[in-house]
C-alpha cells in the first residue's frame, strides 16, 4: 500500500512538473516578438482637427502618412529614398505639414538629418523641398532672382510656427563648408535666424546668432529671444534679448548654480522659467526669474531627481506641470484644476492607472488632443482625447502584438554604494521564487543618459527567459542633478564602474540574483563597463556581451566622429582626462590578461561613433593571452543593430551565449 501510495505520488509529481515545464515553454515568445520593429512611431493630429499625421517603419525606413479622420484613409504621405527616413514631422497650418529627412536607419542612437525641409498639404498637392541643398530645383512664380528658391548647404532647426503667419515659419540655419570631397557642417560658424515660406521655400534673414552651432527660442509673443550653445569645453552658453530689437547678451541669475536653462520668457510679466539648481548638490528644478533683478526664486524642486519633462497648456503654450522620472513617472502641476490641461491629464492618469500619459498634439482651439499612453509593459497605445466630452478614442498601438499582460513589470529600486552615494535603477523579474541568474545592463552615455521606466524589448525578452535584469543609473548618469552627473567625470573605469559593481552585489544580497549565474552586457559605454567589469571583479561575472563598445581610451581621442565635433575633444577631455597612463590602465583592451569570464564582442562594421577598431582591438588583446573571445559583427549595422533580420540573429546569438554560461 505504502509503495503504491509513494508511485502515485512519483506519478502526481512528474505530472505537475511536466505541466509547469509545458506553460514555462508555452510562455517563451519567439524571437520576432522583440526584434520588430514597432507599426507606429508618434502621431499629430492638425490644427483643425481634420486630419492625423502618423510615422511608421516599412522596412529600412519610417515614413509618413496623413490620415483623413472622416474616412480613416491616407491622403498624402512622405517615402524618402531608400536608405533615407523620415525624422521629424509638424504641422505648419491647418493644410500644411513640413518634414525632415534623416541619412541613417530609424533606430539610429544619433541620425544625421540631411538638412532637407520638405512641405506637403494635406490632400497631397504641392508636395516639395522648401530647404535644403535641392530646394533650388524647384521654383515657383517667375524665374527671377528675387523670386527663385536657392539650394541652400546648411542643416537647419524649427524655432517657432508663428501661427499668426500661416504661410511663413521661423528656422535657425547652419552654414555647411566643403571638407575634400565632401559638405559638412561649419560647426564654428554663427548660426542664421531664417523667416522661410512653406509654401514657396522663399526665405528671408532675420539676424544671425551670437554663438556658433547654437539654437534659439521665442518669447510668448513668438519673438527670438533666447540662444543656446556650447563653447568648445562643451560647457552650456546662454544669451538673450532684454527686448526684441535689443542686442544679445549673456544671460545673468542671481542664486543659481552653472547656467541657467531658459524655458519660456513671458513679455508681460518681465520673467522667465528656467531649468537649472540653486545649490550644487542638488537637483535641477524648475525656477522663476526676474529679468530687472536678476533674482531668482524656487518653483518646484524634487528632493533628488531632475525636473526632465514638461507639459504644456494647450491654450497659451506655458509650462503647467514639470515630471521627473527617477523611478515611476510623477508629475509636480504648477497649476490647479481650473486649468483644463491639468484636469485633463489628471484624469488621463486616473483612468490609465499605472501607466505614464503624454499629451502629443492638440487642435487649435484645444477641444481634441492626441494622447500616448506607455508603460513599462505596453510599448505605447495613441488615442484621441476629446477635452469637452472627456472621451478617449483608440487610435492606434505602436506593436499591437505586444500582450501587457505577458510582460514584466520593471521595478524601482535604491541602495547605497560603498562611499554611502544613493544610487537609483531598476530590477525586472522573470516569473517563479528566486534567486534568478542575472543579466547586468549598464546603460551607454554615459553622461547625461539614464536608465528609466518604460517598456523595452531587450529587456522583456531577457525575463522572457527567465534572466533577471538589472539596470543602474551609475554615477555619471544624467537624472540627479549636476553634481551626481559630475561625480563621474574621470571615473570611467572606477568610481562609475564600482556603483556597477555595487549594485550587482546587492542583487546578490536581496535574493534576487543566483551569484553563480551573472553575465553582464551592455552598448556603447555599457560595452566598456561589461568589459572592465569583468577586468576588475574577475570572480562576479561568468560573461561579458560587449556591444558597439569602446575598449581602448585614447583610441576615442583619434577614432571616430566624437573628436570632429566643435566640442568634441573638449568633451572628451572633460570626461576622461589627458592623463595617458591613466586612459590605458582604465582600457579593457590593456587588460585582457586579468579577465577570466567568457566574452562577446558584437559590433556593426559602419559604426562611425565607436568604429570597429575598437572591438578588433579587444578582441586582438584578449586573443593574445590564449581568450579567444566569441565574435560577432553585422557588416551593414552601425552603432547599433536595427535589420530586424539582423536582430533576430542578435537575440539568437546572446541567448545561447547566455544559455552556455549562466543559464539552466
Amino acid at each position: 500500500m505504502l509503495n503504491m501510495l509513494t508511485k502515485r505520488l512519483t506519478v502526481g509529481l512528474v505530472l505537475t512538473l511536466l505541466m509547469q515545464y509545458t506553460a514555462v515553454l508555452a510562455n517563451e515568445l519567439e524571437l520576432e516578438y522583440f526584434a520588430k520593429h514597432p507599426d507606429y512611431r508618434y502621431a499629430e493630429i492638425s490644427p483643425d482637427g481634420q486630419h492625423v499625421a502618423v510615422s511608421l517603419i516599412q522596412g529600412d525606413q519610417i515614413i509618413m502618412a496623413v490620415i483623413n479622420r472622416e474616412t480613416m484613409k491616407a491622403t498624402a504621405g512622405a517615402r524618402p529614398q531608400l536608405g533615407a527616413s523620415v525624422s521629424d514631422f509638424y504641422w505648419v497650418n491647418d493644410e500644411r505639414i513640413a518634414y525632415t529627412i534623416s541619412n541613417d536607419p530609424p533606430e539610429y542612437d544619433f541620425p544625421t538629418a540631411n538638412g532637407e525641409l520638405y512641405a506637403v498639404n494635406a490632400d497631397g498637392s504641392r508636395h516639395k523641398a522648401i530647404f535644403g541643398y535641392r530646394a533650388g530645383q524647384e521654383f515657383e512664380g517667375r524665374a527671377t532672382l528675387t523670386r527663385k528658391k536657392q539650394n541652400t548647404y546648411a542643416g537647419h532647426d524649427l524655432v517657432d510656427l508663428l501661427p499668426d503667419d500661416e504661410d511663413h515659419i521661423l528656422i535657425t540655419e547652419y552654414p555647411w563648408r566643403v571638407k575634400g570631397n565632401y559638405w559638412v557642417g561649419d560647426q564654428y560658424a554663427k548660426p542664421e535666424l531664417i523667416k522661410l515660406n512653406v509654401y514657396t521655400g522663399l526665405k528671408s534673414k532675420v539676424e544671425t546668432l551670437p554663438i556658433p552651432g547654437s539654437y534659439a527660442r521665442t518669447d510668448d509673443s513668438h519673438q527670438p529671444r533666447i540662444c543656446i550653445g556650447a563653447d568648445e569645453d562643451a560647457n552650456l552658453q546662454v544669451a538673450w534679448k532684454p527686448s526684441a530689437n535689443a542686442e544679445w547678451q549673456a544671460l545673468k541669475v542671481n542664486g543659481l548654480q552653472g547656467t541657467a536653462l531658459p524655458l519660456q520668457l513671458a513679455t508681460d510679466t518681465g520673467m522667465m522659467l528656467v531649468r537649472a539648481a540653486d545649490n550644487a548638490n542638488k537637483p535641477r528644478g524648475l525656477y522663476q526669474v526676474n529679468l530687472s533683478s536678476g533674482d531668482s526664486k524656487a518653483v518646484f524642486v524634487h528632493d533628488y531627481a531632475d525636473v526632465n519633462r514638461y507639459i504644456r497648456d494647450i491654450d497659451n503654450d506655458s509650462i503647467v506641470a514639470a515630471k521627473t522620472l527617477a523611478g515611476l513617472p510623477e508629475y509636480h502641476y504648477l497649476q490647479g484644476l481650473d486649468n483644463r490641461t491639468v484636469k485633463l491629464h489628471q484624469s488621463l492618469r486616473q483612468a490609465f492607472s499605472g501607466q505614464d500619459v503624454e499629451i502629443t498634439s492638440h487642435t487649435s482651439d484645444g477641444k481634441e488632443a492626441i494622447v500616448l499612453v506607455s508603460s513599462d509593459r505596453n510599448p505605447g497605445t495613441f488615442y484621441i482625447f476629446n477635452t469637452e466630452t472627456m472621451k478617449a478614442k483608440y487610435l492606434f498601438a505602436r506593436q499591437s502584438w505586444v500582450d501587457p499582460e505577458q510582460m514584466r513589470p520593471m521595478q524601482p529600486i535604491q541602495l547605497q554604494a560603498r562611499d554611502d552615494t544613493p544610487l537609483h535603477g531598476f530590477v525586472t523579474r522573470p516569473q517563479g521564487e528566486g534567486p534568478h541568474p542575472l543579466v547586468v545592463m549598464p546603460h551607454g552615455g554615459p553622461h547625461g543618459i539614464y536608465d528609466a521606466w518604460g517598456y523595452d524589448a531587450e529587456i522583456q525578452l531577457l525575463a522572457n527567459r527567465g534572466y533577471a535584469v538589472l539596470n543602474i543609473n551609475y554615477r555619471g548618469s544624467g537624472g540627479y542633478g549636476e553634481a551626481f552627473q559630475q561625480s563621474g567625470y574621470g571615473e570611467w573605469g572606477a568610481a562609475m564602474q564600482d556603483d556597477v559593481t555595487d549594485a550587482t552585489l546587492w542583487a546578490i544580497e536581496q535574493g534576487i540574483a543566483d551569484p553563480d549565474r551573472i553575465c553582464i552586457l551592455g552598448g556603447s559605454y555599457g560595452g566598456y563597463a561589461a568589459m572592465m567589469g569583468v577586468v576588475k571583479e574577475p570572480d562576479l561575472y561568468r560573461c561579458s556581451i560587449g556591444v558597439v563598445g569602446v575598449y581602448d581610451l585614447p583610441m576615442m581621442f583619434e577614432k571616430g566622429d566624437i573628436p570632429d565635433q566643435r566640442s568634441g575633444l573638449g568633451y572628451l577631455r572633460k570626461v576622461l582626462g589627458e592623463d595617458e597612463q591613466k586612459l590605458k590602465s582604465r582600457s579593457p583592451a590593456s587588460r585582457a590578461d586579468e579577465i577570466k569570464a567568457s566574452v562577446m564582442l558584437i559590433h556593426g562594421a559602419e559604426d562611425v561613433r565607436v568604429p570597429i577598431a575598437q572591438a578588433e582591438r579587444m578582441r586582438e588583446a584578449l586573443r593574445a593571452v590564449d581568450k579567444d573571445p566569441q565574435w560577432l559583427v553585422f557588416s551593414k549595422e552601425g552603432h547599433g543593430i536595427f535589420d530586424e533580420k539582423n536582430r533576430v540573429k542578435y537575440y539568437r546569438e546572446i541567448l545561447k551565449f547566455l544559455q552556455q554560461h549562466i543559464g539552466d
